[in-house]
């Protein structure tokens, strides 16, 4: 947990690793994208879902099965959250009954690194560790790698087309290999969900500040 003015913010401990494919029409004169598939991760349960709204009543599930709300959160892990939140912020401000209670941007590009309505707070993976998760998980040695290669983004895939068995191997492969990145950074660093920081200059940040803060007569 973590402290707010006079008020404890509690998260669950696991967070959940999230991520969606998309696709297009191919048309230069009237483009239009949709998503065709979203991963999810929870503890060891893998899902693998074709419809934003699949995905909308996974989270109220959840929402209601662990009494969320402002103070009781679950955190959401995406590796570049700014592509994949403008996809689901649409759905998510038509399924939850409140509107956006943070937003937070890296100024350069306004890249999202935290989003959240009520008690689900998405955060930017990306932003944490400036690499893309293939590099990540190469660093991290992690035992999942993202599988590059698998799945054909030159191909138009559409949401009752059935994916095939390297196009389902790539989805849970992204977001098995996340979670395992995270876990990794998170005792690299001694953290937990409530201490981490927001981006990665967050850490030389951090350190500093503490460092000042030993200091008794450091101004």
């Amino acid at each position: 947990n973590k402290y707010k003015g006079n008020k404890t913010i509690y998260y669950l401990q696991q967070p959940l690793a999230l991520d969606i494919e998309t696709s297009w029409n191919h048309s230069d004169i009237n483009p239009i994208c949709w998503i065709t598939s979203i991963q999810a991760k929870l503890q060891d349960d893998v899902k693998i879902f074709r419809k934003p709204s699949e995905l909308m009543d996974y989270l109220k599930d959840l929402y209601e099965y662990y009494e969320l709300d402002s103070f009781r959160r679950l955190m959401i892990i995406v590796h570049n959250l700014s592509f994949d939140i403008s996809y689901l912020m649409p759905y998510l401000q038509c399924s939850f009954p409140y509107g956006i209670d943070e937003i937070s941007l890296i100024n350069k590009g306004h890249k999202v690194t935290c989003y959240r309505q009520g008690g689900l707070e998405f955060r930017d993976t990306y932003a944490l560790v400036n690499k893309s998760l293939a590099s990540w998980g190469k660093s991290m040695n992690v035992e999942h790698l993202k599988q590059e290669g698998l799945y054909d983004y030159d191909k138009i895939i559409y949401q009752d087309d059935e994916l095939d068995e390297n196009s389902q191997i790539y989805d849970r492969l992204d977001v098995i290999s996340l979670k395992e990145c995270l876990d990794k950074q998170f005792a690299f660093h001694k953290d937990d969900i409530s201490t981490t920081v927001l981006t990665s200059t967050g850490y030389i940040r951090r350190t500093l500040r503490s460092n000042c803060r030993k200091q008794k007569f450091y101004r």
